[in-house]
């Protein structure tokens, strides 16, 4: 898109012309402020030092690098320019920077209301007049394709298609991000369609059962690589006949079985007689519960009844044999069941203050 802007008013008769060019000013600032857009600064030919319209290009483009000179009705100046002075003029006499493009051309006119001929064709004979002058005149190679309106045209050409190959970099850039990311989401998506499958669903299921049930034994068999509330049997049952005597949930008595003096024997007797498996290691988590299953097992075993009977209490619990209930296995039982169940119940409410406590 080429966007022809007005030029630039050096004078105002009244205060309407003064309006008019503040106004010419602002329009044209919103586009040469705009770094997309490239600058055609299209100046009369003549002395560079009186580019007034390239001066105010260069507020907006200090380094030129978007502007491009067009110094126009070069066939004017012909007069002007001497073997002296054309390439010190081509140069721009120091006041134009090395790095500016910049064309000097002329263009047809006529008098008259049509051509003379085709307007393509007075084009071309200005061009080629433009550059066979300046030849003439002793201008030198490298300005030569700086001259004349189809050098101009040859180079818009080349500039035109490297700026839409630099305004598509970015685009093709968000293309590129565009389409890894739609074959990222289309990976998930492929990915997600293979496990909604029936059979994908159940066999994952049953994996991930399969896999909690043995993942159950390793713990508890407890974790080795952790520190965390390691305890012996030893140092177990301390700390928790500690904690029977300071809270006092139960009585001496049902914490340790009558056969043993004090703690240190019982703790004898499951290091030595019972050999309690894994009496002396440090044990944690499900390794150190199932020690305990057997240490409880072992202790609920000593329910005894831990007293003689007297032959009164046998013979009342024989009977008199006239209901056929005299066999010795009735009279144990009704033995047992006479003082069994209060046993048994202090041997189950160690039981549970040892799991409680653990």
């Amino acid at each position: 898109q080429i966007v022809d802007l007005p030029g630039y008013r050096s004078y105002a008769a009244d205060e309407s012309g003064r309006i008019l060019a503040k106004k010419i000013e602002a329009l044209n600032g919103t586009f040469l402020s705009d770094q997309r857009n490239t600058i055609l600064c299209v100046e009369e030919a003549g002395d560079a030092a009186n580019l007034s319209s390239l001066r105010r290009v260069s507020e907006a483009d200090p380094d030129y690098r978007r502007t491009i000179l067009i110094r126009n009705k070069l066939d004017k100046y012909y007069n002007d320019l001497t073997a002296e002075n054309i390439n010190k003029w081509l140069q721009g006499f120091g006041d134009l920077p090395e790095d500016l493009a910049s064309y000097a051309v002329s263009l047809p006119h006529w008098t008259g209301p049509t051509p003379p001929k085709p307007f393509a064709e007075m084009r071309n004979d200005a061009a080629m007049l433009d550059t066979k002058t300046l030849q003439q005149k002793g201008a030198a190679a490298k300005y030569v394709q700086t001259i004349g309106f189809n050098n101009f045209r040859w180079f818009m050409e080349v500039k035109t298609q490297q700026l839409f190959a630099d305004s598509l970099a970015p685009m093709l850039t968000r293309l590129k991000a565009m389409r890894d990311e739609h074959l990222d989401r289309l990976s998930v998506i492929k990915e997600e369609s293979d496990t909604i499958c029936e059979d994908s669903i159940l066999h994952a299921t049953r994996q991930a059962g399969i896999c909690f049930a043995q993942s159950f034994r390793f713990l508890m068999e407890g974790a080795l690589s952790s520190t965390t509330n390691l305890k012996t049997m030893e140092e177990e049952l301390k700390g928790f006949h500690e904690y029977i005597e300071r809270s006092g949930v139960l009585p001496r008595q049902q914490v340790l079985a009558t056969c043993f003096p004090d703690l240190d024997s019982y703790i004898d007797y499951l290091r030595k007689d019972v050999r309690l498996p894994g009496m002396e290691v440090q044990l944690n988590g499900g390794a150190q519960f199932k020690r305990l299953m057997y240490e409880v097992e072992v202790f609920t075993r000593f329910a005894g009844l831990g007293h003689e009977f007297q032959a009164q209490e046998v013979i009342q619990s024989r009977g008199s044999g006239l209901h056929g209930d005299s066999v010795w296995q009735s009279t144990i039982t009704k033995l047992l069941r006479k003082d069994g169940p209060k046993r048994i119940g202090e041997k189950t409410a160690y039981v549970g203050e040892r799991l409680k406590w653990f």
